[in-house]
């Protein structure tokens, strides 16, 4: 971003994700902005084509009432991993599967119980 003209003041990074990566990411996103209280309206993720569920999943959860713009950039190393040949071979049937799984896990907690 800096290389595109962006302030390097004007970039808020995230760095403290752990156990659950995207999801840690996107809750101490939060805890950062709202330590800045700043009250986001709109933002853009940017992340991994395949992962770009789970990222908009996460932060919506997230930021409940912030309107979300997803821009996966498909990496040179991930080229066997997209959206028109990730079934054609088992890193990314391997990787699309993970995705799904992790989904599944990651919001459990959020679907409430009825009985």
């Amino acid at each position: 971003m800096v290389k595109s003209g962006i302030d390097k003041n004007a970039i808020l990074v995230e760095k403290d994700a752990h156990e659950r990566g995207t999801y840690d990411n996107a809750f101490n996103s939060r805890a950062v902005t709202d330590a800045l209280g700043l009250t986001i309206k709109t933002a853009i993720i940017c992340c991994k084509p395949f992962h770009a569920r789970r990222c908009l999943m996460s932060y919506a959860w997230a930021y409940r009432d912030t309107k979300l713009l997803v821009c996966p950039a498909e990496l040179e190393s991930q080229k066997n991993t997209n959206r028109e040949n990730w079934f054609n071979n088992s890193d990314g049937i391997e990787r699309i599967m993970s995705e799904l799984k992790k989904c599944g896990q990651y919001f459990v907690e959020a679907i409430p119980i009825i009985s």
